[in-house]
């Protein structure tokens, strides 16, 4: 996760902390899904801790996806593979 924590290249990790604790993350990558290294750059290991999930957290993290991506990187567009069928779609 150290050599994550970058502004100018990938991969870019970011946390959302509580009270100083890290209670979710996701990541900006060049490689997410290994049958397609062709596309690029993967929003991947989007993440909320457990005993957090159900409280607007993992909207909160998501909410700042297109911010992110908008300030620390020159990409058009982001790339996801996910089994949530549902979830991401709300986020654009």
């Amino acid at each position: 996760m150290k050599n994550s924590l970058q502004k100018n290249r990938l991969p870019q990790t970011y946390g959302l902390f509580l009270d100083g604790n890290i209670i979710g993350m996701f990541q900006f990558t060049y490689e997410d899904l290994s049958v397609r290294p062709d596309i690029y750059p993967w929003l991947a290991n989007v993440y909320i801790d457990e005993k957090y999930r159900k409280m607007g957290y993992g909207r909160k993290l998501l909410d700042n996806v297109k911010n992110m991506a908008k300030e620390n990187t020159n990409f058009n567009e982001l790339f996801l593979y996910t089994k949530h069928i549902g979830l991401y779609e709300k986020f654009g």
